[in-house]
């Protein structure tokens, strides 16, 4: 069983990698992103994101298998059935075979049909087929996701974040190459392939590293029937939550690039660049705690699983407006020193984009909770009625302004995700997440919206400040951003946060600084 201090540690660690992860990020696509358009261009750059965006829809023929072997895989962990577990594991890398397959096979379709799915530049169709191909091909990596799902399972989010930070690097590094011979759209797709060929294997050889059983009963061994069954019958309705969700969130550029045109797709991604690697950060705390608070539902102890759950919300809220208010300010003097004011696609769009983020970090926490103890009934049900509020607005909005106010149009897939939120799942998962932990409706309201009622007044004095007094350069840029961000946390620290809050967050930086300090004493000695 793991003690309080271990469960902080490794959260920690797993935070501490992620913003390393993020911050490596940030410096690559702000190095590449001008070298990109300047290589292949704003028309290649455009179709390429777009074609990733609809190869990224074949993602719902996973069904919803990883959640559902992750909350088996930490059930085992916790009560130490290493049997048990290697039987599901093995069953999980057939089920992911299949599904590598299938979805390969749907690559193939969108090949055939890419040409009508978006506007594209004349003269691209070529390359823009050749690339979605070796696309399609590369989708097979999926297969290697159990592995992927297990070493998460086991709290070993740090070991994966440097994956994904060396994956990162090598698909900039072979995307910057490629772009620089030329090689266009291809060459593109072709560095994405690179990287998650390198992730893929890691994964694999890591956990065959520890697990060396997995070699001989990966093609024969498979748990009881009862654990089969519960799977199937949690990946369904996962589905079901997996198509909404991705329907949701990727249709964006799929949205655009038929209404408007792919090209016209490069200032909605620039813009929310910045916005969205910092979304990335914090979402991807469920993916920090889950295991973490998983276990602590399995030890049935339901008074500290309820209170970390309403403390991490409160954090979540605090963190995502002290990070997303100042880049919402300054995105309009950010994306003009970095690739040009033409590229900006506008003030709304920024500021929907901050509430949509805020929006979509804490409820994706609230899933990861429900989802990692296998309480999802109702969440299935949620993420449907989401998106038929959000699809049709996106569809219409975009497509109502595309021909007269096509800068107005960009905040059209932004204001459905937002309509969506705020009309169904803020409160539906209010009430789900009472429903299975009994945590208080009102508790849960408090630590939502404590933290963007306390933005309010300082949105508008910050942003009258931004625009009185603009940043000309990079240091002045970093500077107001900072001043922005800290002003606002520490309002946050001193209104929002209670006792054992703040007692958390100072865990949680002392042992992220555990590492670092270890290794500055190294140097020392």
């Amino acid at each position: 069983m793991e003690s309080p201090v271990s469960r902080v540690r490794l959260a920690a660690a797993n935070m501490a990698t992620r913003l390393t992860l993020t911050m490596v990020t940030v410096l690559a696509g702000f190095i590449s992103t001008p070298l990109l358009l300047l290589w292949i261009g704003k028309d290649a750059l455009g179709a390429f994101t777009v074609a990733q965006g609809w190869l990224g829809l074949i993602g719902i023929l996973e069904l919803g298998f990883a959640s559902a072997f992750s909350a088996v895989f930490a059930s085992c962990l916790a009560v130490g059935d290493r049997e048990r577990l290697l039987q599901v594991m093995a069953y999980s890398i057939r089920v992911y075979l299949g599904i590598a397959l299938v979805m390969v096979l749907a690559g193939t379709l969108i090949y055939v049909w890419i040409a009508g799915l978006m506007k594209a530049a004349p003269g691209l169709t070529g390359d823009l087929g050749r690339g979605v191909l070796i696309g399609a091909v590369s989708i097979s990596f999926i297969a290697a996701t159990p592995f992927r799902v297990l070493l998460d399972a086991q709290q070993r989010g740090a070991f994966i974040n440097l994956l994904l930070l060396m994956q990162a690097m090598v698909s900039m590094v072979a995307a910057l190459a490629f772009a620089w011979l030329r090689w266009g759209i291809v060459g593109q797709f072709l560095a994405l392939g690179v990287g998650s060929a390198m992730f893929a294997v890691a994964v694999t050889v890591e956990c065959l590293r520890h697990y060396p059983e997995m070699r001989l009963n990966v093609l024969w061994a498979k748990p009881d029937a009862a654990t089969r069954t519960s799977i199937w019958r949690i990946s369904w309705k996962l589905s079901v939550n997996n198509l909404a969700s991705r329907l949701g969130v990727l249709t964006d550029g799929l949205v655009i690039g038929k209404f408007l045109s792919a090209t016209q797709f490069v200032p909605y991604t620039i813009t929310r660049k910045l916005g969205d690697i910092y979304q990335g950060q914090l979402a991807n705390i469920g993916n920090a705690t889950w295991a973490a608070l998983a276990e602590l539902h399995a030890q049935d102890r339901r008074q500290l699983f309820n209170r970390r759950v309403v403390e991490i919300t409160s954090l979540i809220g605090v963190a995502s407006i002290a990070g997303l208010l100042p880049i919402a300010i300054y995105n309009k003097a950010f994306v003009s020193l970095w690739v040009g004011p033409s590229y900006y696609g506008g003030d709304l769009l920024s500021l929907a984009f901050l509430a949509n983020a805020f929006l979509f970090c804490v409820w994706s926490f609230w899933a990861w909770v429900v989802t990692a103890v296998g309480k999802v009934d109702g969440l299935m049900s949620t993420n449907v009625a989401m998106l038929l509020i959000n699809l049709p607005l996106t569809v219409g909005a975009t497509w109502a302004l595309a021909p007269h106010h096509p800068q107005l149009a960009l905040c059209g897939p932004l204001l459905g995700n937002i309509a969506g939120f705020l009309a169904i799942g803020v409160w539906r998962m209010v009430l789900l997440l009472n429903r299975h932990f009994g945590i208080g409706v009102g508790t849960l309201h408090r630590a939502l919206w404590s933290a963007p009622l306390l933005a309010l007044p300082y949105l508008s004095l910050s942003w009258w400040l931004s625009r009185t007094f603009p940043p000309s350069n990079w240091m002045t840029l970093a500077i107001s951003m900072a001043l922005s961000a800290a002003g606002y946390a520490g309002l946050a620290w001193l209104v929002i946060l209670d006792g054992e809050q703040k007692l958390l967050m100072r865990s949680v930086a002392a042992h992220a600084m555990v590492p670092l300090l270890r290794k500055m004493q190294a140097r020392r000695a």
